[in-house]
């Protein structure tokens, strides 16, 4: 079954252009926007020059300090029942928790956390992908056809017709992009994947009884509406491990 939905996904699969100011991030910051959004911003302030020892400060801050328990507070938005972080309405499936035990197990560092806090060589591995993505792209230019990899993401269609971009896969070449002044991008969607407002009633979640739907709706508008929710707690995340001198991490 799995092999089937997958090759349904990749003959119902189309590249498009589409303006960078409708992608998001799946924690709902949008791309292109004059917004903070984590990555976009720290690559942006590369570009304008700012002391990296500044541009990291704030996103490590962010970091620390954006450690959200549910759905609605990770995407800054009020929900009458607490949704685990990433159930999305849609999906046919329920996540697994995001907050790990072990800090190492986590595989993304803006959405998985921990109660031990954030290893620090996680946090520089994170300043080493930005940083070359960037310098790549500023350098060279960006290549999707080059290496068969061009931006992946989910379609969301509003009622009035309106697009957003949820993006799944390339989200550091994105912001890239976006910090070096591209309006436009290439991406690839697929139909199958591409869920519209209209069908809100019908989403796996909704039908099953996890999310009214009304909470379905609002988390599917936060996708274009935004997120500044930039700190989701008052306790600051412990740093583990070696911590750079030029980086200041807030105390506890």
């Amino acid at each position: 079954m799995k092999q089937l939905r997958s090759w349904l996904i990749r003959v119902s699969t189309k590249t498009d252009v589409v303006p960078i100011a409708r992608c998001v991030h799946y924690a709902a910051f949008r791309y292109g926007c004059e917004e903070y959004h984590p990555y976009e911003s720290y690559l942006r302030g590369v570009e304008a020059g700012l002391p990296l020892s500044d541009v990291r400060n704030r996103f490590v801050r962010f970091l620390q300090y954006y450690r959200p328990r549910h759905f609605g507070q990770a995407l800054g938005i009020c929900l009458q029942h607490e949704i685990p972080l990433w159930n999305y309405p849609w999906q046919n499936f329920t996540s697994g928790p995001a907050w790990l035990r072990r800090p190492e197990e986590c595989p993304d560092i803006l959405t998985h956390f921990s109660e031990e806090g954030i290893p620090w060589s996680r946090i520089t591995e994170e300043f080493d992908w930005l940083e070359r993505a960037f310098a790549s792209i500023r350098t060279h230019g960006y290549q999707p056809k080059r290496f068969g990899c061009p931006i992946r993401v989910r379609r969301l269609v509003r009622s009035d017709g309106k697009a957003a971009y949820l993006v799944l896969d390339g989200n550091h070449r994105l912001s890239a992009l976006s910090a070096l002044g591209q309006k436009h991008v290439q991406v690839r969607w697929s139909f199958l994947e591409t869920q519209n407002e209209r069908s809100s009633r019908e989403w796996y979640q909704v039908r099953t009884g996890r999310y009214t739907n009304a909470d379905a709706l609002k988390v599917f508008h936060a996708y274009f509406e935004g997120n500044q929710s930039l700190e989701t707690t008052i306790v600051p995340a412990p740093l583990l491990g070696c911590v750079s001198s030029t980086v200041q991490p807030a105390k506890a």
